[in-house]
Formats: C-alpha cells, structure tokens, sequence
C-alpha cells in the first residue's frame, strides 16, 4: 500500500493558502522552523503522523481533508 506524498504535501499547502497562512505563520503555530514547513510542502521531509496531526491542529483542518483524493 502506497500513499501519495506528493497529494498530501499539496493538500497541506492549499489548506495553508486557504487560511491565508504564511508558512512562516505555519512554522510557528506547529512549533516548527519554517524550513521545515517548506521541506514538508515540497515532499522533501518524511511526514510522520504526529507532524501530520500538528499540522491539522495549527491549521484547524481534519485528517479527512488533509488526506482527500489520496490514493492507496
């Protein structure tokens, strides 16, 4: 079974866009550098599930939209 990590990173951004978020903005609510945030938007950093759900806590979003037209 294979994710699409470049859909959810995507996803990720969007939703940051549509909070009219900066990733910086972003960085900071996470407790994370802003690199960080970048490298996660690009699909350059392993995303664990902890970090997926820091995101969707800073970002006020569920899992379930982070994670739409994901294909397994």
């Amino acid at each position: 079974m294979k994710i699409s990590m470049y859909r959810i990173c995507k996803n990720i951004s969007k939703a940051r866009e549509k909070c009219d978020m900066s990733a910086e903005e972003l960085a900071k609510r996470m407790g994370e550098s802003t690199e960080c945030v970048m490298q996660i938007e690009k699909g350059r950093k392993y995303l664990t599930v902890q970090m997926l759900m820091s995101v969707c806590l800073a970002l006020n979003v569920t899992p379930e939209e982070l994670l739409q037209d994901i294909e397994i």
